[in-house]
């Protein structure tokens, strides 16, 4: 068994992991007689789980935001058509800190229209700019 090599100890939730993507969990469980609690040890595990909270609480926040700025901006211009609602779902979390900015600045439909088509209009031509860097290096 791979837990009584004290170099080879680590591989087991890792092969365990690979294994995943092509067999049941059950059957790797048997064939490793392994469980849970050693893929939970593992750093990875740790990372991954870690990396996932911290999108869902960014996630989070951004909705929470959005829908304040929603509040508000329905308390300031009324209604808003589903065509900038969609608009707004599209802003990133730092786009609904800088609408907040000027929502009382804002005094009609129209201008949050044109702050929304500026806004993302200047995103969009800036990742044009300045594209994702490649993550497989």
């Amino acid at each position: 068994m791979l837990r009584a090599d004290e170099q080879l100890k680590d591989l087991e939730p890792l092969l365990a992991f690979f294994g995943s993507f092509v067999l049941e969990t059950r059957l790797i469980q048997q064939i490793l007689r392994w469980d849970m609690l050693v893929l939970e040890e593992s750093p990875w595990y740790r990372e991954l789980i870690q990396k996932g909270l911290d999108r869902g609480l960014q996630q989070g926040a951004q909705r929470g935001q959005l829908e304040i700025v929603n509040r508000l901006l329905h308390q300031r211009l009324g209604n808003l058509d589903d065509r900038i609602q969609n608009r707004l779902q599209d802003l990133s979390i730092e786009q609904i800190g800088s609408l907040a900015d000027v929502l009382f600045d804002l005094h009609t439909l129209e201008d949050l229209e044109n702050w929304l088509e500026q806004t993302l209009t200047l995103d969009s031509s800036q990742r044009n700019l300045n594209p994702m860097p490649s993550t497989l290096e």
